[in-house]
């Protein structure tokens, strides 16, 4: 109410708490930092001078006989969860909470233990130690429904991959699968797939459960759903069925992120109904300026991959990406991924293939093996190869390692011999021949001089035939 109708008020308070932050004890420090965060009210001042006292009653403790100056398990969740809330990162403070935390934490309750290890996944603040005594503790304490998830996801999200506290976690979650929401299904599910935890009683406890929450689930967990479904490579027809029809009613309200995750999920199964993948190209093409370079790529590739062509789609697509090629968020992948989708439709856009090739000869050195040959191959498949002779122009000179350049050149020669252009096969076959000294090169020197042989080609062929057997002998 005070944030709503006076924040003068507001200011009032933290500059005299401010001024007496010295009196501060851990419960006073912890329940401002709350208030702070339940109202979204950041005071720089404020909270620097709350995380300055928190560091010195940390540092302090077990130096001091006074329990109203020790931080007790609540304090310190209590603190970390009010900090990111508001996304304040003192590394300090979080460094100290991290350390007194790990001595106390057999003092630590199932809520409070998730609690921080939730704080600490939002900020993104990765202490190794902090979260193997966490898992540690966990093992052994039963967690409510929400516990349980935040603590899954919090490892999820920090990428800490602690095999016996997610085995612990799966038998709790099927033990209490009833209780739980459709967020917390999605979310269990998120997490559980991005550490690759692939538990089948867990996946199917998990599915038989979404399918009876679907009406309860809102876009974002349909689509945290299908993409789990998707990375965990486990088809549940049923629970996929469901998905899809729960994600037609609501698809206005899917962001271009979930839009992309969810048509993704199914294009690694190879399959979705077409008023499902309708209704996803409608949303797209309507949101398509909140496409970023990957949703782009991503929902290009997906779409592809289906042979579902929705032509005003792919028109915005690419008019979206030809807008943000210069951008530094295209990675060699992204470029790759979409100038592979354009290229297996029915009707390649040439000017934004050409955007691409640009694009991408200006970051070469980038690019691995796999994304030169699939950005060759796109370029491969316009009707003119100039392009695609560009690509292997600055391949054949930039300083790209071995497998990198011979997948340009394989590319592009696979191209040339479904179309039966000879001459082109043999120049690929000895530029490769001319960037390898080893048997390599000179077996791809005596394929080009048998191959222009074949069809009647002499002169500079044959000469590079009889320099193939004198380097032979």
């Amino acid at each position: 109410v005070a944030f709503d109708h006076d924040r003068s008020l507001l200011e009032a308070i933290a500059r005299a708490a401010i001024f007496k932050i010295c009196d501060f004890n851990p419960q006073s420090l912890a329940n401002t930092a709350w208030s702070c965060a339940s109202l979204a009210y950041v005071h720089v001042p404020l909270m620097s001078a709350l995380a300055s006292q928190a560091r010195v009653l940390l540092d302090c403790q077990g130096r001091t006989n006074a329990p109203s100056r020790a931080f007790q398990p609540q304090h310190m969740a209590g603190t970390a969860w009010a900090f990111a809330i508001l996304k304040f990162r003192n590394e300090p403070l979080w460094d100290a909470l991290a350390c007194t935390s790990i001595k106390t934490m057999g003092e630590f309750k199932a809520g409070r233990l998730a609690g921080m290890a939730w704080a600490c996944a939002k900020i993104g603040f990765l202490h190794q130690p902090l979260m193997d005594a966490i898992a540690s503790a966990a093992c052994t304490k039963g967690f409510q429904s929400l516990e349980l998830t935040n603590m899954a996801w919090s490892f999820a999200t920090l990428l800490v991959d602690d095999v016996p506290l997610m085995e612990a976690l799966a038998w709790q979650a099927i033990s209490t699968i009833a209780s739980f929401s459709g967020r917390q299904i999605a979310n269990s599910a998120w997490a559980f797939a991005t550490l690759a935890c692939a538990d089948r009683p867990l996946r199917d406890a998990l599915a038989g459960a979404a399918i009876k929450r679907i009406g309860d689930m809102r876009s974002q967990e349909l689509s945290m759903t299908a993409w789990s479904c998707a990375t965990w490579q486990y088809l549940h027809m049923p629970l996929l069925a469901a998905i899809s029809a729960a994600a037609q009613i609501m698809i206005m309200d899917f962001s271009s992120q979930e839009l992309c995750n969810t048509v993704w999920a199914f294009a690694t199964f190879a399959g979705a109904d077409a008023p499902l993948l309708e209704s996803i190209a409608c949303a797209a093409s309507r949101r398509i300026l909140d496409f970023a370079p990957q949703g782009l790529a991503g929902t290009a590739w997906s779409f592809a991959a289906l042979a579902f062509e929705d032509r005003p789609l792919l028109a915005a697509l690419s008019a979206r990406a030809m807008n943000t090629l210069q951008g530094p968020e295209w990675t060699p992948q992204g470029l790759a991924t979409i100038a592979w989708a354009v290229a297996s439709g029915a009707v390649v856009d040439g000017p934004f293939m050409a955007a691409i090739a640009a694009r991408s000869i200006q970051s070469i050195s980038a690019f691995g093996a796999a994304e030169v040959g699939m950005l060759a191959w796109s370029l491969s498949r316009m009707p003119d190869l100039s392009l695609a002779w560009s690509l292997l122009d600055v391949a054949d000179t930039a300083p790209l390692a071995a497998a990198t350049r011979h997948a340009a050149f394989g590319a592009v020669l696979s191209e040339c011999e479904q179309r039966g252009a000879v001459s082109e096969q043999v120049d690929l076959m000895m530029a490769l021949a001319r960037g390898c000294d080893t048997d390599l090169g000179a077996a791809a020197r005596l394929a080009a001089a048998h191959r222009a042989a074949e069809c009647g080609f002499s002169g500079d062929v044959e000469l590079a035939l009889l320099e193939s057997r004198l380097r032979k002998k």
